[in-house]
C-alpha cells in the first residue's frame, strides 16, 4: 500500500480509538508493523500481536520503537490478563482472518480486559463473498457476525 493509504489507515485507527499519549494499546494481527510504528507515537505503549514469527522478525528489524512490545501468539488464545493496563484494542484487517469460533474465542479472552474501547476495521464485504483474494491467491473467509 502506498503512503497515502497507510496514513489514511492510521488517522482512522488514532481517530476511532480516540488515542491519547496515556493509552496502552494492543495492536492485534499486527502483521510486518508498518501501521503499529506509526500509531506508537499517540500512545504510551503498544503490545502488538501477531502469529506469522516471518512478520513479527520482519516488525522487530524495520518497525520498531522503545515504546512496543512485538510478541509472536494466537491472538484467540492469549490471556490478554496479562495486559492488565491496556485500555484500548485495534483488531485492524484482522478479523477476516478468524473463523466463528476463533472470533468468538477472541471476544471472550479480551473480556478479561475491563474498560476497553475496541476498534474492528477493514472487515470484507460480505456481500462480496468470493471476489475477494489475498496476495497470495487464498480466498478469505467472510464470518456471519
Amino acid at each position: 500500500m502506498d503512503d497515502r493509504q497507510v496514513e489514511l489507515r492510521v488517522d482512522s485507527i488514532v481517530k476511532n480509538l480516540r488515542l491519547a499519549s496515556q493509552d496502552v494499546l494492543l495492536d492485534l494481527c499486527c502483521g510486518n508493523g508498518l501501521l503499529t510504528k506509526k500509531i506508537s507515537k499517540y500512545v504510551s505503549h503498544i503490545y502488538a500481536i501477531d502469529f506469522s514469527e516471518g512478520l513479527i522478525s520482519i516488525a522487530k528489524a524495520k518497525n520498531n520503537s522503545d515504546n512496543i512490545t512485538y510478541i509472536i501468539g494466537d491472538i484467540t488464545k492469549m490471556d490478554y490478563g496479562a495486559f492488565p493496563n491496556v485500555n484500548k484494542v485495534c483488531l485492524y484487517s484482522c478479523v477476516q482472518y478468524l473463523d466463528n469460533e476463533g472470533l468468538k474465542g477472541l471476544l471472550k479472552a479480551l473480556s478479561q480486559l475491563k474498560n476497553i474501547l475496541v476498534y474492528m476495521s477493514n472487515i470484507p464485504d460480505k456481500q462480496k463473498y468470493g471476489t475477494i483474494i489475498t496476495p497470495n491467491k487464498k480466498r478469505l473467509s467472510i464470518l456471519e457476525l
